[in-house]
């Protein structure tokens, strides 16, 4: 039996755990989407309502691999639009940290995208998947996140010894 299987037959089990489940969903996507450029989620979600409109004819999984494409460029090009507009260029940073970043966003996105609740795909991988798969997927981003970040801002300031300080 699998983890998948052994979860879900607990919660049917288990009426007010199963209650919880979508609250859990929820507040994984929250967390994923902090790690997406906000300004591909609007667009994605558009894009979705196009595609179940049948107002265009593009495949819902092409859709899904262009904004898989972008989410890397679009962060790039906002983070330094940001830098830009605040007026701190040439921008600090640890070009490690903002490609991790970058990778960080893109799987958040993939992530996050499957589990969009309008989404097609959720009949290829079902809803259930795409939800635990957003609970499974935002905590462990998260916390490599902290731990990037931690390594290379500590990178960056020099060692001082008890003798030297």
């Amino acid at each position: 039996m699998s983890l998948l299987s052994l979860s879900l037959n607990t919660l049917s089990e288990q009426p007010e755990m199963a209650a919880a489940t979508p609250n859990n969903t929820h507040r994984a996507l929250d967390a994923l989407s902090k790690f997406i450029p906000i300004e591909l989620l609007a667009p994605y979600v558009a894009a979705l309502s196009l595609i179940q409109a049948k107002e265009v004819k593009w495949e819902a999984s092409t859709v899904y691999w262009c904004f898989i494409i972008a989410t890397p460029i679009a962060f790039l090009l906002f983070h330094f639009a940001r830098i830009a507009m605040a007026e701190k260029w040439p921008p600090k940073m640890n070009a490690l940290l903002l490609a991790w970043k970058a990778i960080a966003a893109t799987v958040a996105f993939a992530v996050w995208a499957i589990a969009v609740p309008t989404n097609s795909l959720q009949s290829v991988v079902g809803p259930a998947f795409a939800g635990f798969l957003a609970i499974l997927i935002s905590p462990i981003l998260t916390a490599i996140d902290a731990i990037m970040v931690w390594v290379f801002r500590t990178r960056e300031q020099p060692v001082v010894s008890e003798a030297e300080g």
